[in-house]
């Protein structure tokens, strides 16, 4: 085989082979190595080399160069044949270190210390060679070196600069924002890089002792683990999703790729570059937290458990082991926990309402802006007597001011008695963040509960009232009633009523043709806001007769917008029937009375005259000669007389004051119009029958004079 076809480990191995010939040479011939026959077998076998090949004499000069060399280097044979190896071919920088190597390898029997040298080329460039075998041998006093290289410029400048991207591959994975780590498959770490140990919090010696497990949160350790263990089965998970727990002990989110070297089919470590996901974590958690109070308000049944909702949906997110909510009313300056979780306390406090003190939740409201207040921060507002300290201090305690526009409506807060750093910055703009919508949902729940217990109170008027109620929209469609209005229909045609149900295929039923008529134009008035009061009766089902008193009234929206009217029903028949009986009983009383004025009417004249013409004899018989005895007799009978008569005139104005026919006269002096009567009298100016001389009239002016008082009389007039 030729040797131009022979390969690297061939050509070294014929080399080798022509050394162990030299060393028989030498022995037994003591053959100069330079005899023709010799010197042509060894420059022939390095001509044929496709390496570097040099024969080289005890002061360094060359006497030999192959083909390969003068393409390798530039140079031709007859310029370097006889030149010195050290002058031509090596640095200068080099030259006295390499020339002190070559002397030592001619004394070691052509042995080099190093492989690899560099050779000058004729341009001046740098040849990096690296020696494949060096031949020595002697004839007689002369000492010759044969060095055979392989030209390695290229390799070595392809080396060089694979080194350099390793170099900048290993600068860019340790300067990395993301997290890049190699575990074995036990779980220990062989590399991690910068941004790992300070995201982590670890230092390089502690690396050592720790273990995936370690760092692992245990929250998520079991589903990581199962995940790594599908990888190492040769699944491929694109998205990679972990929690680890930094040394502070909080969360760090992680997400990236993983996958597993295998040496021989067998898996012997796990390559991980993560990227710290927390702050979109947070963000996401924040965002979908913001929407969850909104639906959990939704679906809390009662305010107790809309504030376990909170606070569970706020644990998603961060911590809440020890967690309240405070409400703070400021026009009475109270303050009550309507929900208190904490680790000192057996179970969930109620507290009641107290005054505001001096606290440290009555320091964050006052503060009115988000705190975070570590222990020494509350030891030092105790000590200078700006709060009381109840109970145990908290490590760290964060609270954020619950506010409905400008209004400040309580404290929400969570705490920490295991470390400081519990909790940090972004926790405490998280629940800033949130505050707002906590304090819009606590009070829109509070509406909604007092909605719901005036709900529950007209509720049991509506369904507990005698009266009927319903109400309609626009299409005389029924939008509500209740147990009597429906008791009512049921009763009287048979039919239960049904919301969207029509009133005209109902209760108009009820009502005569005329009557429709009359409910449909009240209706007509109630849609245009005028209220409606009015009266009608039904068809009962059995033909009696039942009233109902019914009010139609507007049901007004926030734009005066009118979509319904309510309807509110009373009935009447009693009222009625004990209406038509008053009316009747009226109507007889009337004719009582009417009886009982002519009864009077006749009376006052039959009882009266006689009693008068009683009276006036009796004044003309106490006129006549009478002695003693006889005008006491007299006095006696006209005093029980008179007596008599003003017992007769009070029934009779009493029955007239009862008749209503009583008329208050103003008063006049009874004097004066009799003085006037008798002066027209004696002047024959106002006769008067029954009275014939003025003398006459003189004696009844005198004796109702001694009868009356001198005072004002009232007259009745009938």
């Amino acid at each position: 085989m030729r040797w131009s076809h022979k390969s690297k480990e061939q050509l070294i191995t014929e080399i080798r082979h022509l050394k162990k010939e030299l060393a028989v040479l030498e022995n037994n011939d003591k053959a100069n190595f330079f005899t023709p026959k010799a010197g042509f077998d060894i420059a022939k076998t390095v001509e044929s080399l496709n390496l570097v090949g040099l024969i080289l004499e005890a002061d360094g000069n060359i006497v030999f160069c192959n083909t390969f060399t003068e393409k390798a280097l530039g140079w031709t044979a007859e310029e370097l044949v006889g030149q010195n190896f050290f002058d031509v071919l090596v640095p200068p920088s080099q030259r006295e270190q390499r020339l002190d190597a070559f002397k030592t390898a001619m004394e070691n029997g052509g042995i080099f210390g190093t492989k690899e040298r560099t050779l000058l080329a004729k341009n001046g460039q740098t040849r990096y060679i690296e020696l494949n075998s060096t031949i020595f041998n002697s004839a007689g006093e002369d000492q010759y070196l044969t060095i055979i290289g392989e030209d390695v410029t290229e390799r070595r400048k392809v080396s060089e600069a694979l080194t350099r991207s390793n170099s900048q591959l290993q600068d860019l994975v340790n300067n990395t924002s993301d997290l890049v780590q190699i575990i074995s498959i036990s779980g220990r770490f062989l590399y991690v890089n910068k941004s790992w140990q300070e995201s982590m919090g670890y230092q390089s010696d502690e690396l050592t002792s720790l273990k995936l497990k370690d760092v692992l949160h245990p929250d998520f350790a079991e589903d990581t683990l199962h995940k790594l263990e599908r990888v190492k089965n040769g699944e491929k998970i694109p998205d990679f999703e972990t929690v680890f727990r930094r040394k502070d002990g909080r969360r760090l989110y992680l997400s990236g790729s993983v996958n597993c070297r295998f040496e021989k089919d067998v898996p012997t470590a796990f390559r991980c570059i993560f990227h710290n996901s927390t702050a979109k974590v947070r963000a996401e958690r924040a965002t979908k937290l913001y929407s969850s109070i909104a639906q959990t308000t939704i679906n809390s049944t009662n305010l107790d458990n809309l504030y376990e909702n909170i606070h569970k949906e706020l644990g998603e997110v961060i911590d809440v082991k020890n967690f309240f909510i405070a409400q703070y009313d400021p026009a009475k300056s109270f303050l009550y926990f309507p929900y208190y979780i904490d680790e000192y306390f057996d179970s969930r406090v109620h507290f009641t309402k107290r005054k505001l003190g001096n606290g440290l939740t009555e320091y964050a409201i006052m503060a009115n802006q988000p705190l975070i207040l570590q222990d020494v921060d509350i030891q030092r507002l105790a000590e200078e007597k700006k709060i009381y300290l109840y109970g145990v201090v908290p490590k760290v305690m964060l609270c954020v001011p619950l506010r409905i526009g400008d209004r400040v409506t309580g404290i929400i807060g969570v705490k920490s008695y295991e470390r400081t750093n519990k909790y940090e910055r972004k926790d405490l703009e998280l629940l800033d963040f949130i505050s707002r919508q906590v304090a819009l949902a606590i009070e829109r729940k509070q509406a909604e509960e007092a909605l719901a217990r005036e709900t529950a109170r007209l509720n049991a008027i509506f369904e507990g009232s005698s009266h009927l109620m319903w109400s309609v929209n626009r299409k005389m469609l029924l939008t509500s009633f209740n147990q009597e209005y429906s008791n009512l229909l049921a009763s009287q045609i048979n039919v239960r009523p049904q919301l969207t149900l029509s009133t005209e295929s109902m209760g108009f039923r009820m009502l005569s043709a005329p009557d429709r008529r009359i409910l449909e134009e009240k209706y007509k008035q109630a849609f245009k806001g005028f209220q409606q009061h009015f009266e009608l009766q039904l068809e009962t089902a059995l033909g009696d007769e039942k009233w109902v008193e019914i009010y139609l009234n507007p049901i007004l929206l926030n734009n005066d917008v009118i979509e319904e009217v309510s309807g509110i029903g009373r009935d009447i028949t009693d009222l009625k029937k004990y209406q038509q009986d008053i009316v009747k009983a009226k109507d007889e009383a009337e004719r009582s009375l009417k009886v009982k004025e002519r009864f009077l009417a006749n009376m006052s004249h039959e009882i009266r005259t006689p009693m008068n013409g009683v009276i006036g004899m009796i004044d003309l018989l106490n006129d006549t000669p009478l002695d003693i005895e006889q005008k006491d007799y007299v006095q006696t009978i006209k005093k029980s007389s008179e007596t008599l008569l003003h017992i007769l005139n009070d029934i009779l104005d009493l029955a007239k004051i009862e008749a209503g026919k009583w008329f208050y006269m103003k008063p006049l002096w009874f004097s004066e119009i009799f003085l006037t009567v008798y002066w027209h009298c004696s002047l024959r100016l106002l006769p008067i029958k029954g009275i014939k001389s003025s003398a006459n009239l003189g004696r009844i002016y005198l004796n109702l004079s001694l009868q009356m008082k001198p005072a004002c009389f009232r007259f009745y007039l009938t």
